[in-house]
């Protein structure tokens, strides 16, 4: 379940507490894809999808070695063999092998710790359908806890399970504990009583005008008797934006990070990923900010995301890289170079890009839009920067930097700002756009129809949440934007139509992981419906072919973090990232794509993970854990 930007909060605090409190340096690092012998593999008797072409060819075979892993032969299964006489056969029994999926924006070091039971307690609407339900999970996390313990709660879902919680709701459910629920959004939060005395909160919400939150933080005030609590009755108990954010998970999480929990975390939020088919996860905002050394920080980073399965690419926010020169700044970015050739793609850690927040989230009704929301004819939600000048210098020190741009906008005022800042820092033409990679819009959830238009003149591509379509749809037409704009959420088409690139992504654990739910919704444009995928559309207009979905989630995925030379589609002297599905996408009916099993997935020429069942259980069914374990 989607929405606005993950890791830039949760994965900002939890970065600054791996630095304060775990020290990873000792973690062994991931060996290379494979250690085996020289052998080769030829996979044969199967629909083959390499996505190198503007259409499909469905090759015979493909030829895989073990010790470098690498595609050695891609063609007729006669003139493979005929090249590798002594590889090993591999029969796909009529099952379709294409390239591993790459997901680009989502938070691996967030999503561990959110959906970790070391750490939080989730109460999303998977497993609390309505704010009934939530109180009795609050109710009965209080009853087991002691006096003062912080109680974490994950994944609330405002828009489906009743609208925000309260200060007075959960001091009530929770008297005697301090309460931290984080939205699924990961823009909102709300705290108790205890939460805001604990965390420091000024009884007095004039403190914060004369000492703001950064960031666009700030605390939610009471419109009436009886919203807040207490010492605290001025204040409704919302938190918005990292910058409020941080200063309640700053005390909340001190001192629960360990060198045993924390790695548990990864690794479970590694094999959701490879069950699903994923072989390349870009963390959208790896954030340090804690001082210090930030080389040293990314090199204890680096361990632990030695744990993964897949490779793991990620970028810098902003804040982290701004003070840098540029000498210090390209040898950062070198060190975990995703450009590099050979070996440097075996790394447990790629860098590319630097990440910039712009606005909030359509869901909490904090992205920066050029109309008001249908719930509040005032609020037009509000950008994370002063105004468009401090926009335009933090994008032209990005570019000052010779880095590309991943700029997260939600709402069209915020994209507004977006462009005409990138086009100023980056330059008015395509040559000069692209020199240092492709500057990306993150999210790009409401747009108009020129605006892809500059785009699409500019290179500057975006990357779609796919997923606000499937889980937020009905809500978005109903609650929040209305028929026309909500018809233009994540304007696949529009960009196709112009030649415009364009990736999708999960933005996970905003919403599920998996990239064949996000080619579903791409081609189907289908709202859910009762926990179900359901067969209405708010937006037509915007379906794509299943084909161009696919490539979104492979090689389009892989330019948009630079690794287009060696992952993203089946070729030779490409890395054999690959998945194996018990279907094509390509030849099955449209509404059954998200219903496809995965039946193996393998990263480097080495299977880490195999289907034993090749069972399909619905990544509708659950959000969470959708694949079969």
């Amino acid at each position: 379940m989607c929405q606005a930007c993950v890791g830039q909060l949760i994965g900002k605090i939890s970065a600054s507490h791996i630095t304060q409190s775990f020290d990873i340096r000792g973690v062994p690092a991931r060996p290379d894809a494979s250690t085996e012998a020289n052998t080769n593999i030829i996979f044969f008797n199967g629909d083959i999808i390499t996505l190198s072409g503007e259409t499909n060819e469905y090759p015979e075979a493909l030829a895989v070695a073990t010790d470098s892993g690498k595609i050695t032969a891609v063609g007729t299964l006669d003139a493979v063999q005929r090249q590798f006489p002594s590889a090993s056969l591999y029969d796909l029994q009529q099952r379709t092998l294409m390239p591993g999926f790459i997901d680009p924006h989502q938070h691996t070091l967030t999503g561990s710790i959110l959906t970790s039971p070391d750490f939080f307690t989730e109460c999303g609407y998977d497993k609390c359908p309505d704010k009934e339900a939530v109180k009795v999970c609050i109710v009965g996390a209080a009853g087991a806890a002691s006096p003062g313990e912080w109680l974490m709660f994950s994944l609330y879902d405002n828009l489906l399970q009743g609208g925000n919680l309260t200060m007075a709701e959960l001091s009530e459910w929770a008297p005697d504990n301090p309460v931290f629920v984080y939205y699924i959004n990961i823009h909102t939060a709300t705290g108790n009583e205890k939460a805001f005395a604990a965390a420091g909160v000024s009884t007095d919400p004039a403190y914060y005008d004369a000492h703001p939150f950064p960031d666009g933080g700030h605390l939610g005030l009471a419109q009436g008797t009886g919203e807040g609590y207490g010492q605290y009755a001025d204040y409704d108990g919302m938190i918005y934006e990292e910058g409020a954010v941080k200063f309640f998970l700053t005390p909340a999480l001190k001192g629960r990070f360990n060198d045993t929990n924390l790695v548990a975390a990864v690794k479970a939020w590694s094999w959701q990923n490879v069950q699903c088919g994923n072989t390349t996860l870009h963390e959208a905002g790896i954030i340090h900010h804690s001082g210090g050394d930030i080389g040293a920080f990314l090199s204890r980073y680096a361990g632990l995301m030695s744990h993964l399965s897949c490779r793991t690419s990620a970028s810098l926010m902003y804040e982290d890289v701004a003070s840098l020169s540029l000498k210090d700044a390209q040898a950062l970015y070198a060190a975990y170079g995703s450009d590099q050739e050979g070996a440097a793609t075996q790394k447990p850690l790629m860098l590319h890009g630097i990440k910039i927040v712009a606005d909030g989230s359509n869901q909490a009704m904090t992205a920066y839009q050029t109309q008001p929301y249908l719930a509040d004819k005032t609020n037009f939600g509000s950008p994370n920067y002063r105004d468009a000048a401090e926009l335009a210098s933090q994008v032209q020190t990005c570019a000052d930097l010779q880095l590309p741009l991943l700029i997260h906008c939600n709402g069209d005022k915020a994209l507004d700002d977006a462009l005409e800042a990138i086009k100023a820092a980056y330059g008015p033409d395509y040559g000069y756009q692209n020199r240092y990679g492709i500057n990306r819009i993150e999210h790009c959830t409401i747009t108009r129809p020129e605006q892809i238009k500059d785009m699409a003149q500019l290179g500057i591509q975006p990357s779609f949440l796919m997923n606000h379509v499937y889980y937020y749809g009905l809500q978005y037409q109903q609650q929040l934007l209305g028929k026309e704009r909500t018809a233009r959420m994540d304007a696949a088409n529009d960009c196709l139509q112009l030649g415009l690139p364009f990736s999708l992504h999960t933005d996970a654990p905003c919403s599920g992981i998996g990239a064949l739910q996000l080619v579903h919704v791409a081609v189907n444009r289908t709202y859910e419906e009762n926990q179900q995928p359901g067969k209405n559309s708010t937006s037509p207009e915007q379906r794509i072919p299943v084909y161009e979905a696919l490539r979104a989630v492979t090689l389009t995925a892989a330019q948009h973090i630079g690794m287009e030379k060696h992952i993203g589609s089946l070729e030779k002297g490409k890395f054999a990232d690959l998945v194996m599905l018990d279907s094509n996408p390509l030849k099955v009916a449209s509404d059954e794509i998200i219903g496809i099993t995965v039946c193996e997935t393998w990263v480097g020429g080495s299977c880490v993970y195999k289907n034993e069942a090749d069972m399909a259980l619905s990544p509708a069914s659950r959000r969470y854990g959708a694949c079969p374990i």
